[in-house]
């Protein structure tokens, strides 16, 4: 019936084509939101759209940021209201913990502290020195973890008072010229903090290792005494200070026992289970090492070996037997109880189990990367999933009584604790760290503060799937994600989220200011997705979606520049976010690193604009007023893959664009040389000798290389170390940079003497980075500073070379599990052979590892197979899947 009463055709809405939207004016946003009104209607339902960046210009201020409110500043009032405040909360009954070993905290929790500060109080140099100390302390305790498997206790002992001693006298380096300030009463009274944690955990030691029972208590007893000297103290230099130990000292000497290396470690809680737990660790060291280190050819050679290992722990299971002792006497601790022995031994037999498949599914992994079947891909995921199963009960059974962690547990990128909302114990790294890897996932899956749409963006999750090894998932998750995320968060369907307020940088939430943090967001995550993809052979998909990466990167600083103002900052930083990731074969060098170096130097611009800014600051407070300070700008402008200020971050990940930029000066100024001469040099560098004594080409093209290198690369680096704050980590790393990319060819005695004085103090500031638990990232600068520290010291003299010597046993005896103990007593072997004989070569730590690396990496590229494998289809079949499942549903 088309009588018009029943039946309304429905008109069909004008629709805008790209020949019209420039005549139109229609950007982006407008086509995008058009698109989203027309398919889904529901997502605009009480969203209120953000205004265009006009229409709010006119009611921006100018900025203030260079400009200080000053007010007289009364201690009296300050500590008035901190009285009121902590009534305030007595009145609630909110009874919170106050300083370790206070007394009468209820009826007065500040009983004792002078009105006003009788020595002048530097926050910031205090902090300074404070960090210093408290990463000294970190770093021995890091090292004793160690010394512990190969030193005796008289050993370590005598080492713990040495370095009590170092603290007590007040000989700890202190790097910084922000803590040149630091009254002489602040820094005493920092020294009896840490010497008290340092005795508390010696106290610990002899109690975990059972020697020196005796001594326990006297040692805790000294270290309290210490304690309540240190709160008596701060509380007669003042409110200030001790007000800064009431936020950070409560909570220290727990954090300072909780060492993340030490968590690492299978252990039981209580020292009466140890005869359960040694067979299982005789058992990984004895066996299961050789077979993690051991390389396959098949999947039959890896089946063997399987079956050998779990003949090998049945035998080291059959030698624990339950003494007589085990069975508790009335009133004895319920610790002790059959019941808990019997959880200890199921725990570490499960984990032990987990271990087995972990790394066999590792092997079937790298059968897959060599031959590209898919076979061996399944075969490692049920391997995975069945180490999964296993590392979970094995948390079940002994979660109140040992440790049995998981390996592979660290994300790509660092978090601190309250990066998440549940932290400490509901952290999901902690939870994957223990083997709880239900609650992990779930911790995974709620997001970090760094992922702005929670509930679309599951990139988070995708990476603990693929740690976990559950490669179905990995490709679903991505799927999903990207869907998500181009169809309902981009800003006109979707509200800003909260967490991205800081990246504005102080410009107004509008549509124009909105899509540029999300076109840079979403260029991020198509980049990780697009690693991911890579990481798992998908090599098609990874190209097609790191293309799409640097396009949204690209397209939001094109839109930035032409709407909106040059003075916003955020454009900037997202301009360094491309110039990080754009670098590749075919790439402009010359462009690409004067862009990069232009990049640099506005952010170095700004960055001194704010230490000045902060100076004045300071300064005000110090002439008794009260100074408004702004929430620094730059300090969330920092690449997540390399923990490193942008303006630092542009450098190092841009080493390769570097080598590339001073390869092609030496080309155009040095004649070609032969591949003939090359081959010469290689075969003289084989039998000791040094190529640029016997063969003039090679002596001048490493001449010229140097001489380019010192102009382009290194000088550009000491102009920019001299822009950071002296003897700062940042400066530091630069130091390091000097170093990373190349190490001179030839250099005399005195020079090489001069360069290491320079590049020492980095080298320890990496290594104590390590030591504390800086993760995968801080692993990989140790490893690179290794082989920096080599080149440099092996050309020079025999002293020089016995100093070289000292630091790589150093390394082996107490980084053992950091450094790859082959490769570093293969270096220090070589060495001690180069010192009786120097004909013979000195061994450059990794050498053979990069080498077989590089070698897999072009089997992989030359194998058809992998080279156009794409998940292309995986992902078609998957959505087809979906789709089908979805039309049952709706059924």
């Amino acid at each position: 019936n088309n009588d018009s009463s029943y039946f309304v055709k429905p008109k069909k809405p004008k629709r805008i084509t790209s020949d019209r939207m420039s005549s139109q004016g229609v950007n982006t946003f407008d086509e995008m939101k058009y698109n989203v009104q027309v398919t889904s209607p529901e997502l605009r339902n009480a969203f209120e759209p953000l205004p265009l960046y006009k229409e709010v210009a006119h009611s921006i201020t100018p900025s203030t940021s260079h400009s200080i409110n000053l007010s007289p500043l009364t201690f009296k009032g300050k500590r008035e209201a901190h009285q009121a405040k902590k009534q305030k909360l007595l009145e609630q009954e909110l009874m919170l913990p106050d300083m370790e070993f206070e007394s009468d905290t209820i009826n007065d929790p500040t009983r004792g502290i002078s009105d006003v500060d009788i020595v002048p109080f530097d926050r910031e140099a205090v902090i300074g020195v404070y960090n210093v100390y408290r990463g000294y302390v970190l770093q021995r305790m890091r090292e004793v973890v160690t010394l512990s498997k190969t030193s005796t206790p008289e050993n370590i002992e005598r080492y713990f008072n040495d370095h009590l001693d170092t603290i007590r006298n007040g000989k700890i380096a202190l790097n910084s010229a922000e803590t040149d300030n630091v009254d002489p009463m602040h820094l005493e009274v920092i020294q009896l903090i840490f010497e008290a944690h340092l005795l508390r955990y010696l106290a610990d030691y002899h109690e975990s290792s059972g020697n020196r029972l005796t001594e326990v208590e006297a040692v805790k007893r000294k270290a309290d005494d210490l304690n309540r000297t240190t709160i008596a103290k701060a509380k007669l230099i003042g409110p200030s200070f001790f007000n800064f130990l009431s936020e950070t000292a409560t909570m220290e000497m727990e954090k300072a026992k909780e060492n993340p290396f030490s968590k690492n470690m299978a252990r039981a809680y209580d020292m009466k289970f140890n005869y359960i737990v040694k067979p299982f660790l005789d058992w990984y060291n004895a066996n299961l090492v050789q077979f993690l280190n051991a390389s396959f050819d098949s999947n039959m050679q890896i089946e063997q070996h399987v079956t050998a290992l779990r003949a090998s722990l049945l035998t080291a299971m059959s030698k624990v037997n339950l003494p007589s002792s085990a069975i508790p006497a009335s009133g004895e601790s319920a610790a002790t109880t059959p019941k808990d022995h019997q959880a200890v031994l199921d725990a570490f037999h499960h984990w032990s189990r987990a271990l087995i498949h972990f790394y066999s599914g590792k092997h079937y992994l790298e059968l897959f990367k060599r031959y590209a079947s898919s076979a061996f891909r399944s075969s490692a995921e049920n391997e995975f999933n069945e180490a999964n199963d296993y590392f979970q009960s094995a948390y079940d059974m002994g979660q109140s009584v040992c440790v049995t962690p998981v390996p592979d547990y660290e994300p790509f990128y660092k978090y601190d604790d309250t990066d998440f909302t549940l932290t400490g114990e509901g952290s999901p790294i902690l939870a994957e760290k223990l083997g709880n890897l239900e609650k992990a996932e779930n911790g995974w899956t709620a997001g970090s503060k760094h992922c702005w749409y929670p509930f679309l963006d599951e990139t988070e999750s995708m990476w603990y799937y693929e740690r976990r090894g559950i490669f179905s998932n990995v490709a679903i998750v991505s799927e999903r994600s990207l869907d998500s995320m181009n169809k309902k968060s981009h800003p006109s369907v979707h509200p800003f989220p909260e967490k991205a307020i800081k990246f504005l940088e102080g410009a107004p939430l509008t549509q124009e200011t909105a899509e540029h943090l999300w076109l840079r967001y979403m260029g991020l995550m198509y980049w990780e997705h697009a690693q991911m993809n890579y990481r798992n052979l998908f090599y098609q998909t990874g190209r097609d979606q790191e293309k799409k990466a640097l396009g949204f990167l690209y397209k939001a600083v094109e839109q930035a520049q032409k709407s909106l103002p040059a003075t916003w900052k955020a454009p900037l930083v997202t301009k360094a976010t491309y110039l990080c990731r754009s670098f590749a074969e075919g790439t402009d060098t010359k462009k690409h690193i004067r862009d990069v170096e232009d990049t640099i130097e506005q952010l170095y611009v700004i960055e001194l604009a704010e230490r000045e800014e902060k100076k004045a600051a300071k300064k005000a407070e110090k002439m008794g007023y009260k100074s408004q300070r702004k929430v620094s700008m730059t300090d969330h402008w920092v690449d997540r893959s390399t923990n490193l200020p942008y303006r630092i971050a542009l450098i190092a990940l841009n080493a390769t664009a570097y080598g590339a930029f001073v390869n092609d000066i030496v080309n155009e100024t040095c004649p070609p040389i032969p591949d003939s001469v090359w081959e010469r040099a290689l075969d003289a560098k084989v039998r000791g000798e040094d190529p640029k004594k016997t063969i003039p080409e090679i002596a001048r093209f490493e001449k010229i290389f140097d001489e380019v290198f010192q102009e382009h690369y290194c000088n550009k680096i000491l102009l920019w170390r001299e822009k950071e704050v002296p003897h700062s980590r940042n400066y530091y790393h630069l130091t390091y940079l000097y170093f990373e990319v190349r190490v001179k060819s030839s250099m005399s005695e005195t020079q090489i003497q001069k360069e290491w004085e320079m590049f020492k103090p980095s080298f320890d500031v990496i290594y104590s980075d390590t030591c504390i638990g800086n993760g995968s990232i801080g692993d990989e600068q140790l490893h690179k500073s290794i082989r920096a520290m080599i080149k440099l010291l092996s050309s020079g003299s025999g002293s020089q070379k016995q100093l070289l010597l000292k630091e790589l046993k150093n390394l082996k005896e107490k980084m053992p599990d950091i450094v790859h103990r082959d490769e570093i007593i293969r270096s220090i072997s070589s060495l001690e052979g180069n010192l009786k004989d120097a004909t013979k070569p000195i061994y450059c730590y990794l050498s053979i590892p990069m080498q077989k690396a590089m070698e897999s990496q072009q089997q992989q590229m030359s194998n058809p197979d992998i080279k156009v494998v794409s998940g292309n289809a995986q992902y078609k079949s998957m959505k087809e899947r979906m789709s089908a499942m979805r039309e049952l549903r709706e059924r």
